[in-house]
């Protein structure tokens, strides 16, 4: 007679180990928005769960501001799972600001002409900024093309330092003088050589300055010709 004795057993099962992964990562330009990372768990069959985020060093929200952060997820163990943990970086790098810079060329109208200068950010934010002129304090107001101006930001923890310089032309203002003219007799005296401005103007306060002069001779019955002479308004005109 065969004869056996029966001795029970159990079966353990053992808590696995989830996959965590965080996604979201990577580098930004900064955008002022916040730049939130994802933590997926996954377990046996494929069964997700959401791990929750932190965010170091010492951030309760995603980051926002220019900086390096550490996202991790860190599942805790629970009934049929041990505990799984990820990390990523995420780093949010300074913006580069536009900058717009305009003026001229102008015409000499006796005033200081300046240049307009506008650096923006994110969404259209205006940023402080200077606004310089050289080799003076102020922009031109005498005929030029060498003065210049330079706007510019110095950068601060979100946005990149920015500048544009561009050159500032003032242009001579055209005015026609023309003579008078004028006639005496054989042997007299000339007459003084007067003129008067055809086309254009003077600036109030800008003087006429020299003197006309003609032709040499003395010839009854010829014609000589008046000219310009030293007669001038200065270099702002022409």
């Amino acid at each position: 007679l065969l004869t056996f004795e029966y001795s029970p057993a159990t079966l353990s099962i053992k808590k696995v180990r989830p996959v965590a992964t965080v996604a979201g990562g990577g580098q930004f330009s900064y955008d002022g928005l916040p730049h939130a990372a994802t933590c997926t768990v996954v377990g046996v069959n494929g069964q997700t769960f959401q791990g929750p985020i932190s965010y170091s060093p010492g951030l309760n929200e995603p980051p926002v501001n220019v900086s390096t952060v550490t996202a991790t997820c860190d599942f805790a163990e629970n009934e049929n799972y041990l505990s799984a943990s990820d990390t990523d970086e995420i780093e949010i790098v300074k913006a580069v600001p536009a900058v717009a810079l305009t003026g001229g060329p102008f015409t000499y109208d006796g005033t200081t002409h300046s240049a307009t200068c506008s650096i923006t950010g994110v969404g259209n934010q205006t940023l402080a900024h200077t606004l310089s002129y050289s080799p003076g304090p102020d922009g031109p107001r005498n005929v030029t093309t060498t003065d210049s101006a330079t706007c510019a930001l110095a950068g601060d923890g979100n946005y990149e330092s920015a500048s544009m310089t561009r050159t500032l032309v003032v242009n001579p203002r055209q005015i026609t003088i023309t003579a008078d003219p004028k006639t005496k007799s054989y042997g007299e005296v000339d007459p003084a050589l007067t003129y008067k401005i055809t086309d254009g103007s003077l600036v109030p306060g800008d003087p006429l300055t020299g003197t006309l002069i003609r032709d040499p001779g003395e010839a009854a019955g010829a014609s000589y010709a008046i000219k310009q002479g030293t007669l001038t308004a200065g270099t702002n005109y022409f």
